[in-house]
């Protein structure tokens, strides 16, 4: 967000406390103050209002490219939607009358919904912009402006976090007016065209607020005597802590540097580990079905830099993980994906040698397989892997099917594993198995 120097008309609109919930206007030909009231005002006699704060002689002759500020709360609005784009787990919706609502991918929600989230569970809402919120675990937040002016064409939605935190990924705007905002107790951020989290500590009192990509400008609304405390602007990989004494801001901590090979994990519980941040007190690791990470499927914290997930189906995941600083404020994501298959078998069958992986059919998008198979060291029987440089004996790629059958194999140690190609929207995505001891005795 841009901050501009205000014209004497705006600046008197800021003395009477109008400024800072209104929009700007720029006269055109043939524009008259009394012509807009009857078309965007609620009240067309309301144009007296505006007359006064801006301190316009004549409605009736405003020369052309005149800036006029007008009170959004005089304006006529079309209302907007916030539809569900995913969710999971305990979720409480009500509406503007306090009546409680179904929970169903694509349920519209309009102004004054309120929503919570329970225990591990999560809920993704889309704009009619595009932008996306996603609320986690044990969070409550109020739907408070959701709307289009007429009169400029901008949008203005608006926020409220009461518990727990949200996460706004939002679209940049086309519309130098439009506005984007999340309000907590202490501290309302205000956005444009940006990546970041906001949370709100009910029991402390205090705010955090992480900017992941784009701007962020916080107003903490708290005044000295009679003159309010400075915005504070926050730049990419940077955070604040709002509370009762004023607030802080600090760099965040660096992107958890990803650790072993994950990307093909072929156990029922899923490894993750990155390297030790120095002053991390803790981590988080986030698992969705895509990218943008709309569809969450499991959220947990943990103060080791080694965490495990159980029960994922076979498919294509995303990962991300964070560490924590000690002041509270949760730092830049490392960002990966990884497939998940958990079955594999290898055994002896009437004509030879069967090896069965978990098919991914139901992955949008096209699978192919490559098998190997590689001789062990007998030197080494506690290798987990083949020898280095090693060549396979079977290296079978662009397998449709989700098993091999090899005949005439050697007595002996062999490992195996399977790689993953997957085709989606355009790009490729390659992973591999972890290895597989397999023993041939005839």
């Amino acid at each position: 967000m841009t901050l501009s120097a205000l014209s004497p008309a705006q600046a008197q609109a800021q003395d009477t406390g109008e400024a800072k919930d209104s929009v700007s206007y720029v006269f055109k030909p043939n524009d008259t103050l009394i012509g807009l009231a009857n078309r965007y005002f609620k009240k067309p006699d309301d144009y007296k209002i505006v007359q006064r704060i801006n301190a316009i002689a004549n409605p009736r002759k405003i020369p052309v490219g005149t800036n006029v500020v007008v009170p959004i709360r005089l304006l006529k609005i079309r209302q907007a939607k916030a539809r569900i784009a995913a969710y999971r787990g305990q979720i409480a919706i009500t509406d503007n009358n306090g009546r409680a609502l179904s929970v169903r991918t694509g349920q519209s929600l309009a102004e004054a919904s309120r929503i919570s989230t329970g225990s591990q569970s999560s809920l993704s809402l889309s704009l009619d912009d595009g932008s996306i919120i996603t609320l986690p675990s044990n969070s409550a937040m109020r739907i408070t402006r959701l709307r289009t002016i007429l009169m400029t064409g901008s949008v203005d939605y608006e926020f409220a976090l009461d518990k727990g935190g949200v996460r706004s990924k939002v679209k940049p705007f086309r519309n130098a007016q439009d506005r984007y905002n999340v309000r907590t107790p202490v501290a309302v951020s205000a956005v444009r065209g940006t990546d970041f989290r906001n949370r709100y500590e009910a029991d402390s009192g205090r705010a955090l607020a992480e900017l992941i990509e784009g701007g962020l400008e916080l107003d903490t609304g708290i005044k000295a005597g009679n003159i309010a405390a400075p915005s504070t602007r926050l730049e990419s990989a940077f955070g604040a802590i709002i509370g009762q004494s004023g607030t802080t801001t600090e760099a965040l901590l660096p992107a958890p540097l990803l650790t072993g090979r994950f990307s093909m994990q072929t156990r029922a519980t899923a490894n993750f580990s990155v390297v030790n941040v120095p002053d991390a007190t803790g981590y988080r690791l986030q698992i969705a079905r895509d990218s943008n990470f709309i569809d969450i499927l499991d959220d947990r914290t943990s103060p080791s830099p080694e965490m495990s997930v159980v029960g994922l189906p076979p498919g294509h995941y995303f990962g991300k993980i964070t560490a924590f600083a000690p002041s509270g404020l949760e730092g830049m994501p490392s960002n990966f994906a990884f497939t998940q298959d958990n079955s594999t078998d290898a055994r002896a069958a009437s004509d030879g040698f069967i090896f069965r992986w978990t098919a991914l059919d139901h992955i949008s998008g096209k699978t192919h397989y490559r098998f190997q198979l590689y001789r062990a060291n007998l030197a080494d029987p506690r290798a987990e892997r083949p020898p280095v440089n090693a060549v396979p004996v079977v290296d079978e790629a662009a397998l449709r099917e989700t098993s091999i059958i090899l005949s005439d194999l050697d007595t002996g140690s062999y490992f195996w594993r399977v790689g993953s190609t997957h085709f989606s929207a355009g790009s490729l995505s390659e992973s591999w198995s972890d290895y597989t001891r397999f023993q041939v005795v005839k």
